[in-house]
């Protein structure tokens, strides 16, 4: 990994990427400090900053906001990387003309539907490239300030845009040309910094870094850790793929609350520290004074989406901390199901289905889900048909305030159209609220029999996420876990509220590069499945021990990927192949318009009695369709990441100025 000269630092990024808002924070390996980014909206210098960025994106194509995109990204792959476009003055004259270069992509796109329109995935790739450039972008924005230095103009839909200072540096050059590219509508563009972090060592800091941390579902498939690398890599954060890596949600909230290693202390040198960071408030001293032996920890993170877990077993040497040390589970619900039941459950009563009344057409043909519990196709269909029409959007509204309401109320009146309510605390504890903290407390279970543990060896707790706020939620981890601390994110209102411990957590990795999944981050599911197809030149059958083997001649450590590979054998394709959908993480829908590389009728690996045989034609099919996807990606399918990872989990060690005393 090329590093620049000068540096000052050794900086890592860690973004927390949510359904509704995206947070930041930037961490100094050298000094063991750690900063939260903040925005300012563009055009309001006098307003307050935040934390918390939006997460929407404009899509320029259609003129319009995309908001709850982060599920779009699980159906497929796409490109930003345009290396054909002739209109980046990089590149050789005699390339395809962009109209044509958009037709080709097209034949390989993964079409959309959501909020009613439809949308090509590669569109959605751009416009979270440029909700991502804003950090960039904040990056250089205040040395244009400091320094008199003129600021570019970027035109938009809704008027020209101020971004970036007009500069010489490549740096400043680079960013400024993918806003340029990019046209992001005023709303979206901000400027920012890191709290504690002069303006100057930010810029510095972030054209520098080593490395970003990425949060996700360790349940979601590998075509959403490509997307958000990709859009990561367009928006010029960092150069390589392998600098992009990735973290659960539950195991960087953990990370979250460790001092650090070989006595060094994680610190956050502003405002905030006091205020928030779990190092700096009540119980700072837990592993200063528990220096031998082991303890166990949960850390919940709940959001608008999913609800994840991971026990811990925390062992004497912090520094030997690795994912073999944590459990996880995860299951799509949280805020967004509480406000799906409400609806269910308090606005569509019995009587009113009985009547048919009271659907707006909605939802009188769905089959609605049960409360509390994932059930995944059906809160899938339910929220696509909520967000098509302006009624259903205008209910969900009234759901999300209704939960929020009656967590300080005993009664809360609500009125959509012609329909009045009056709910009561009691009604929505009992009919939502319960039935998930019983599904939450069966997943714990589940996970305690897996680990041989008690609920009563928990010692310490982290409470973490929008959904995670709910006094309900809180005061059963309480009765659950009666010998554990809770470490909780400060109340609504807080100023440290918006910051992400999640990102912070994420930003600490290369204190606990042990964390990591080797085999996730270096094998991505496309190139392993590409790998595969390669070592398999004709179609003989084979036995999976066989095919390993033909896999390992390759270069690739088989032994440690066989169940993957034994599941791709089994017809388990990662998404975007084919229209084939595996029901075991449910997907958007996506337009009748999109054309798969695969026929659904004619399996890849046929199973002959304990052996598989290859489709040559299908094998065929699917390496052109990623040679093609690979034209117009900063990624590959060539290679696994191996050739920085090392260099990144490996940092020369240097020992902060904060030692305990």
């Amino acid at each position: 990994m090329a590093v620049p000269n000068g540096s000052a630092g050794f900086w890592y990024l860690g973004i927390d990427l949510g359904t509704t808002h995206l947070s930041a924070a930037l961490f100094d390996r050298l000094t063991c400090q750690l900063y939260p980014l903040y925005w300012y909206p563009l055009g309001s210098p006098g307003s307050d900053p935040t934390f918390r960025l939006p997460s929407q994106v404009y899509l320029r194509s259609q003129g319009w906001w995309l908001h709850q995109f982060k599920p779009l990204l699980l159906p497929g792959i796409a490109g930003t990387n345009l290396r054909e476009n002739p209109w980046d003055p990089g590149m050789h004259p005699t390339v395809v003309p962009l109209e044509l270069l958009n037709r080709k992509r097209a034949k390989r796109e993964v079409v959309l539907r959501s909020h009613g329109r439809s949308l090509g995935l590669s569109d959605l790739l751009d416009g979270l490239s440029g909700l991502l450039a804003t950090i960039a972008a904040a990056g250089v924005a205040p040395l244009a300030q400091a320094d008199g230095l003129p600021v570019v103009e970027v035109a938009s839909g809704s008027g020209r845009s101020r971004l970036l200072p007009s500069a010489s540096s490549p740096r400043r050059h680079a960013v400024a040309t993918l806003s340029s590219a990019l046209t992001m509508a005023t709303p979206s563009a901000a400027i920012g910094g890191a709290a504690g972090l002069e303006p100057e060592r930010f810029h510095e800091a972030i054209a520098q870094l080593r490395g970003i941390i990425v949060s996700f579902p360790g349940s979601w498939p590998d075509s959403y850790c490509f997307n958000i690398r990709e859009s990561i890599l367009s928006a010029k954060l960092v150069q390589e793929p392998s600098q992009v890596l990735f973290v659960e949600n539950a195991i960087a909230a953990w990370l979250s609350v460790l001092p650090g290693v070989g006595g060094e202390r994680v610190t956050i040198p502003s405002v905030l520290s006091r205020q928030f960071h779990p190092q700096e408030g009540p119980g700072a001293s837990w592993h200063r004074s528990r220096a031998v032996g082991t303890r166990y920890g949960l850390a919940i993170d709940s959001g608008a989406t999913m609800t994840e877990l991971a026990l811990v077993a925390v062992p004497e040497n912090l520094e030997q901390l690795s994912e073999s040390h944590f459990k996880t589970r995860s299951f799509p619900y949280g805020g967004q199901g509480l406000d799906q039941d409400i609806i269910c459950q308090l606005f569509w009563t019995e009587a009113v289905r009985r009547e048919n009344r009271g659907y707006w057409y909605l939802g009188c043909d769905l089959e609605l889900p049960r409360p509390g519990e994932p059930d995944g196709v059906r809160r899938m269909q339910l929220q696509q048909r909520l967000l098509e029409h302006q009624v259903g959007r205008e209910l969900l509204a009234a759901a999300e305030a209704v939960k929020l309401a009656l967590q300080e109320r005993d009664v809360y009146p609500v009125t959509v159209g012609e329909f009045r309510w009056t709910f009561a605390h009691r009604e929505l504890q009992s009919l939502v609220v319960e039935p998930f903290l019983n599904f939450l407390n069966q997943a714990l279970n589940e996970l305690l029999i897996e680990t041989g543990l008690s609920a009563i060896a928990i010692e310490r707790a982290v409470c973490t996420g929008g959904t995670a706020q709910s006094p309900s939620l809180r005061g059963w981890m309480r009765q659950k876990l009666p010998n554990a601390t809770l470490i909780a994110d400060p109340p609504r209102g807080n100023r440290g509220s918006g910051s992400s411990r999640i990102a912070f957590g994420l930003a600490a990795l290369p204190l606990y590069p042990r964390v990591l999944d080797l085999n996730r981050q270096q094998y991505g599911d496309y190139f392993l499945l590409a790998e595969l197809l390669r070592a398999i030149t004709d179609e003989r059958p084979r036995s999976l021990g066989e095919i390993v083997a033909l896999v390992e001649r390759r270069g690739i450590h088989g032994r440690s990927l066989g169940s993957r590979i034994q599941g791709f054998l089994q017809g388990d394709l990662p998404p975007g192949l084919s229209s084939r959908v595996n029901s075991a993480v449910p997907m958007p829908s996506v337009a009748a318009t999109t054309e798969y590389p695969l026929t659904p009728e004619i399996p890849l690996f046929e199973q002959i009695e304990g052996t598989y045989r290859v489709n040559r034609e299908q094998s065929r099919r699917l390496l052109q369709y990623l040679q093609a996807i690979a034209t117009t990606t900063h990624q590959h399918f060539e290679e696994p990441l191996l050739l920085y990872l090392s260099e990144f989990l490996t940092p020369q060690r240097h020992h902060s100025e904060n030692f305990y005393r």
